[in-house]
């Protein structure tokens, strides 16, 4: 009877791959970036203030200078700023510098890792796509088909109980290989959503789909 079938009939179809491309663009907005883009601008903004306590110890004076015998007079000014070489605050500027271009490196390395992490979880999330549709696609139709001739042997006499008894089990264990295929599906999506958009959208959008 087709109650023995009521469990398979029940799988839900296989979820559509979500986009790629838009789900990669969200991975320039990710925490750790703009974590650390922030710490590019505190490092940026030291060293723009280590470049201005330099200037500040730029020295302007001027005077009266006397001519001859005293009776002329002239007004003279001059500028004066340490010897880079005299200079403490040029280990400041080095040292600020330094600082800003590891946090600029920093940046293509956590990009370069959340990249990296995404086409791991999107190769997984294709795998387990490909399984789902492959197993109800084409196992389910063909175990179906195996049972059918079965039955109709055993009503025959040509087979036994056993045999349909096995056909039947092999279907439920395409059943189960489905629902792990799914799970593996959910669990890829997880890990994108956690690459790209904490509010999870592509699980919701799972879960909420009829």
């Amino acid at each position: 009877t087709d109650t023995e079938f009521s469990v398979a009939n029940e799988l839900p179809p296989a979820a559509a791959l979500p986009n790629r491309s838009s789900i990669l663009a969200k991975i320039d907005v990710h925490t750790r970036l703009e974590l650390q883009q922030s710490e590019i601008s505190r490092r940026r903004a030291d060293l723009d203030l280590q470049h201005a306590t330099a200037k500040s110890d730029i020295k302007v004076v001027g005077g009266v200078r006397f001519m001859n015998d005293g009776s002329d007079a002239a007004f003279v000014a001059g500028v004066s700023w340490p010897l880079a070489v005299r200079n403490p605050n040029q280990g400041n500027i080095k040292s600020a510098r330094e600082g800003l271009a590891a946090a600029e490196q920093s940046v293509a390395g956590i990009r370069n890792d959340l990249y990296h992490a995404f086409d791991i979880a999107w190769q997984d999330l294709e795998t387990a796509h490909s399984a789902a549709q492959t197993l109800r696609q084409d196992a389910i139709p063909a175990i179906d088909e195996v049972i059918t001739l079965t039955r109709q042997a055993h009503e025959r006499g040509q087979v036994s109980l056993l045999d349909v008894i096995r056909a039947t089990q092999e279907r439920v264990d395409l059943e189960h290989d489905i629902l792990d295929a799914d799970a593996d599906y959910a669990r890829a999506l997880v890990k994108l959503d956690t690459l790209t958009d904490p509010s999870l959208p592509l699980m919701l959008n799972l879960l909420t789909s009829p």
